[in-house]
């Protein structure tokens, strides 16, 4: 009877031994299971996000893209308005961030100065898909306003149009894009706005102005100091006569002077087409009206441009010197004299002031703020309005 009772006993604790291990089990297989699915929600949240990062580094990757450039062209100008040029040129980038994920520029919407960058980051195998969208706001354009289309550093004597002539100066479209021939005082101002017609002050968008007073504009050391610093940049030409005068796809510096700096003038026959930087110590005459994009510079007295139709697409400075070749300079008293035979456009934009900005040397830069006014950086664009959107396949 009592080895009957104990083997009843026996058989119990082994009912709630296998009971407990099951329950146990149980338990242990729970644990698991949970386990796993948060090791699966966590990887699944941690490829939502990597594929997250991945698309904001493709707009990141497409900001730094617009405000690069190629054979000195700004990409903000050679692709700006062609969605298909800049696409393929985005695509050719590296777009892995790291091996087994990637983003991709999936469309570009323009709208005036600004573009709409759409961008999908992803991983090599079927898995998350993340888009988002940015506002990309081109950069505006080097300030030339400083110096307006036509800038008149001293005092003017002459400022002859012909019968046969048609000067029209153009502003860049902004609100403050400033006068179209700005004086180095009001009476040059009054001068010129005395001596020419209604009909041609007309055509000169923005008006004449003159510095604020108590301005010396622009100051003979600064255009030195400028001049030297051009003179002496990476694949400039200083010599009496330029070899040549530059293109939009090649745009180049000259300086004009004698070998030992003294003051060399420059006449130019037939069609005349150029880009870049021109400085003249001495006088410019063109014999027909040129094609020239960029800042040219007149340190002597007269500028006469030619018959024919032309274009001036950037700024034109006449900033007299007594002496280009005097170890120091000083503004010249002497006025200067303008005349203009053909039809001439001369105009302030975005493509003459980048190719300024490209050429200028480092040396050269805080001169330029100093003689204009302006920063002589491009200034980069800017991003806003981030926000996720449905991923474009």
């Amino acid at each position: 009877m009592v080895r009957t009772t104990a083997r009843r006993h026996h058989g119990v604790v082994l009912v709630i031994t296998l009971i407990l291990l099951l329950v146990a089990s149980l338990v242990a297989m729970t644990g698991m299971r949970h386990a796993i699915v948060d090791e699966r929600i966590a990887g699944n949240q941690r490829q939502v996000t990597e594929t997250f990062l991945a698309a904001e580094i493709g707009l990141l990757r497409a900001a730094d893209w617009w405000q690069g450039s190629t054979a000195g062209v700004r990409h903000e100008t050679l692709y700006w308005d062609d969605p298909e040029g800049a696409l393929a040129a985005l695509q050719a980038l590296d777009r892995n961030p790291r091996p087994g994920l990637f983003w991709s520029i999936e469309s570009l919407q323009f709208d005036d100065e600004l573009v709409v960058i759409q961008s999908r980051g992803g991983t090599t195998v079927p898995g998350a898909v993340r888009a988002l969208r940015v506002q990309y706001h081109r950069a505006p354009a080097l300030a030339l306003d400083g110096l307006a289309p036509i800038s008149l550093g001293g005092p003017v004597t002459e400022f002859t149009l012909l019968e046969t002539a048609t000067l029209r100066v153009h502003g860049d479209g902004a609100p403050a894009s400033g006068p179209a021939i700005r004086t180095a005082s009001e009476g040059t101002a009054e001068y010129l706005q005395t001596t020419l017609t209604l009909e041609q002050l007309d055509r000169l968008a923005g008006g004449i102005a003159a510095v604020d007073p108590g301005v010396t504009w622009p100051d003979a050391a600064t255009v030195q100091a400028l001049v030297e610093a051009l003179a002496q940049a990476p694949g400039a030409e200083d010599g009496p006569v330029p070899g040549h005068l530059g293109s939009l796809e090649a745009p180049r510096i000259n300086v004009v002077r004698g070998a030992g700096g003294e003051r060399a003038d420059l006449h130019l026959s037939g069609p005349i087409q150029g880009a870049g930087i021109l400085v003249v110590t001495g006088d410019l005459r063109f014999d027909q009206a040129p094609d020239f994009q960029g800042l040219i510079l007149v340190l002597g007295e007269t500028v006469a441009i030619g018959s024919g139709i032309g274009r001036i697409e950037g700024a034109l400075l006449l900033a007299g010197i007594e002496n280009p070749g005097a170890e120091t300079w000083t503004a010249a008293t002497a006025g200067h004299r303008v005349q203009i035979a053909g039809a001439i456009d001369i105009e302030r934009s975005r493509q003459a002031a980048e190719t300024v900005a490209t050429l200028l040397p480092p040396a050269a830069g805080g001169l330029w703020q100093d003689l204009v006014g302006t920063d002589p950086g491009l200034p980069p664009g800017r991003l806003s309005a981030w926000y996720e959107s449905p991923p474009v396949w």
